[in-house]
This record gives structure tokens, sequence and C-alpha cells, in this order.
């Protein structure tokens, strides 16, 4: 039972401003030189009543950057009174991950998991003694299926059909062990072992992996970007929403209801 069948009606005869949202931060980046893969952004999900002609602000997380050493926390994606967080950065050696809506794997030599945030996502997993941790995802902790292994999404079908986002990055990966951390489903990027690691995927939230480091000849290789966020709005077809400068987004119509989803900016979203 979707939004337009919730009991009620407003005196011109339409339902309630009742508004479903999806609101993902933008993941966190990878660590380098074996670093953790980066932690997924946080993920909130529930439904809003709103009123109508009154702004409320929506704000796309960046993804954080990779780095040479440790990777850089994701941004928070805001929309009206929900914040979800950035996911937490990836460690190096020795480092541990970042913090975050998910936590970021820990670097090499054991150092752990940075802690995901209550509601939003799960913790990094620690590194080991020639592998990076894998970064948290929403649906699961970095390293569950092993180490340098990123953290699961989770699935939503708020646009109509089944999309999975917010994965943990992969640990990167020492070139004597093996060649890849793979990222956990939902957008998180790969750790490698002779090459940086991969970005996380654009919209998803997405952490990103952890680079390698190839022993000949000696190559030290930088993490992965994290992959930004998104908002999806879903709410009642009688409805138009304005979105204000700054924000890109798209709407489109499922039955008795729009689904709008907003990529990038940050701005005012109104209804009338």
């Amino acid at each position: 039972m979707r939004l337009s069948t919730i009991a009620g009606v407003t005196s011109a005869g339409r339902p309630p401003l009742a508004v479903e949202y999806l609101v993902v931060a933008g993941g966190g980046g990878g660590g380098g030189d074996r670093g953790g893969g980066g932690g997924a952004g946080g993920y909130r999900t529930s439904t809003l009543i709103l009123n109508i002609s009154t702004n409320y602000t929506a704000t796309v997380g960046a993804g954080g950057s990779g780095g040479s050493y440790q990777g850089v926390a994701g941004s928070n994606s805001t929309f009206s009174t929900v914040t979800s967080t950035g996911g937490g950065r990836g460690g190096s050696q020795g480092s541990a991950g970042g913090s975050g809506g998910s936590g970021g794997g820990g670097g090499y030599n054991g150092a752990g998991g940075g802690a995901g945030t209550s509601g939003q996502g799960n913790n990094g997993g620690a590194g080991s003694s020639l592998l990076g941790g894998g970064g948290g995802g929403v649906g699961e902790t970095g390293d569950t299926d092993g180490v340098a292994h990123g953290g699961d999404g989770l699935a939503s079908s708020i646009t109509g059909s089944s999309v999975t986002r917010a994965g943990g990055g992969g640990g990167g990966i020492d070139s004597r062990y093996g060649s890849t951390g793979p990222g956990g489903t939902g957008g998180g990027g790969t750790g490698y072992n002779n090459q940086n690691g991969s970005a996380g995927t654009v919209n998803t939230g997405g952490g990103g992996g952890g680079g390698g480091l190839l022993i000949s000849p000696l190559t030290f290789y930088n993490g992965g970007a994290g992959g930004s966020g998104i908002i999806v709005l879903r709410y009642p077809v009688s409805y138009t929403i304005s979105l204000g400068a700054g924000v890109t987004g798209s709407t489109t119509t499922s039955g008795a209801e729009k689904i709008t989803t907003i990529t990038s900016g940050s701005g005012n979203v109104s209804w009338s």
C-alpha cells in the first residue's frame, strides 16, 4: 500500500502531502597503500507529512576523494529534517578507518574499522597484515564475506524497481596475497593490488576501493573516490514539485504517485 491511500483528504479534496523519502549520503574515499575501503554513505528512508507552498532544503552529498594515505569522508545528504551522514574514510598503514554513515575499513597491519551510525549503516572491517579492511555497507559490516570485502548495500523499490545502494568499498591488496578486494553490492568500489582503487558508483553512496601495493617494481597506489549520494521523493500525483536553483533532478509518474529523483546540488524544493 503506497502513500496515495493514506486516510484523510485536504480541504481541496487532495490526499495529504505525505512524502516517502530515501536520502543517501556520499560514500567515503578509500585509503592508499593497502588502504581500507571507504564506508558507504548513510542511508535513511521513511515518510514525512509536509506543507504545500513551503520551502524544504535538499542537498545531495558528494563522495569523498581517495587518498595516497587516508581517504576523505563523504559529505552529508539532507532533505527537510532528515540528514544522512557521509561515509567514513578508509584508513592506511596502521591507521583506523573513519566513522560515518557506515565506517571506513582499517588499513593493513591490523588497523580497526570505523564506526557506523546507528540506523544508517554498519562498521568498517579491520585490516590484516597484508590487506586493507572492507568499508561498511548499509546492509552489513565490512569484511563479512572475507577480509577486504566491502559490506553489501540495501535494496529499495521507491523508484518502482528494486535498486541496491550504499555498498562499502573493498580493501586494497598486497600483490603477494591476491588481486582484488571486492566492493559491496550497491556501488562499492573495488580494491586492487596493482592499480588505484576504483570509485564508488555515482548516486549510490558507495564507498571507494582501497589502493594496493605492487612489490616488483615497488609501487604504491591510491584509494578510489566515494560515490555521490542521492535523494528520492515519492508523493501523491495531485501535487506538483518545484526544484529551486542549484538542485538537479527529474520527475516521473507511476500510477497515483510521482517520483522525483534528485541527483546533485543543494537548494529548496516545494510543492503546490
